[in-house]
């Protein structure tokens, strides 16, 4: 399963500014391990290199968790800044054709859906491949252009979702790692990509500057676990309920 056209990329450098614990999210054990445990872990079937993005406070902390795991690289993001200068510093030091970008906090994403995203990106030529799943009170909504191509993401954060059920993203991302990191670059100089209201350089924003030129894919997954990522203590207890009930 493990192969050498890809790299898994996870931007873990934020804050937790939302999260109300003691430790950062990534460190919130869940079934014995920490998130980023459970991520890395999932993950390692499918790649030989890992990149994860982290906040220099975190890197000891980290090197001790992963003592033993000689797939990753660690990289500081000295400016936590944003999710698009996280992304376009790993994109920068990923050696490899294609890259698959999953956020820390992801973690009821499955190896299925996966693995599906990346064997369909590797056989089509979209700059953006993504799985994307239905839901109540979307957090993100997905706007397409034509049937399984995406125009742009809305977030609850910057902009107000009046739809009561819609699709949303995943966190996971497989993109083609040179041309992507081009385009992400350039929008992040044009300064294109930096919101408003938390005035960060946002990844998620750059899509509806990419759908002009580029293709961006989205497979459509029927596990509403797919969805779930750890914003709040509130969530940890929603994935729980959902892997009960699996």
């Amino acid at each position: 399963m493990t192969s050498n056209n890809w790299t898994f990329l996870i931007p873990a450098a934020g804050k937790s500014k939302r999260f109300n614990y003691f430790k950062k999210k990534i460190f919130y054990k869940i079934n014995k391990l920490s998130i980023i445990e459970n991520i890395v872990y999932k993950i390692s079937p499918f790649s030989k290199k890992i990149i994860i993005v982290i906040n220099k406070s975190d890197k000891k902390t980290l090197r001790k968790i992963f003592k033993k795991n000689n797939k990753i690289k660690f990289v500081i993001q000295k400016k936590i800044n944003g999710m698009g200068t996280a992304i376009c510093k790993g994109l920068s030091v990923s050696s490899t054709k294609y890259t698959a970008i999953l956020w820390a906090d992801q973690i009821g994403i499955t190896s299925e859906t996966i693995s599906k995203t990346i064997k369909r990106h590797s056989i089509m030529k979209n700059l953006v491949s993504m799985p994307v799943v239905k839901v109540k009170k979307p957090y993100t909504l997905v706007k397409f252009k034509k049937k399984k191509y995406i125009e742009k993401i809305i977030q609850s954060r910057e902009e107000k979702i009046k739809k009561k059920i819609g699709f949303k993203d995943c966190g996971f991302f497989c993109v083609n790692t040179s041309k992507m990191y081009n385009i992400l670059k350039k929008l992040i100089d044009e300064k294109k990509i930096l919101t408003k209201r938390t005035m960060e350089y946002d990844f998620i924003m750059g899509f509806k500057f990419i759908s002009d030129k580029e293709k961006i894919y989205a497979l459509e997954s029927k596990n509403p676990i797919d969805g779930i990522g750890i914003n709040s203590l509130a969530d940890i207890i929603k994935f729980k309920q959902f892997q009960k009930s699996q």
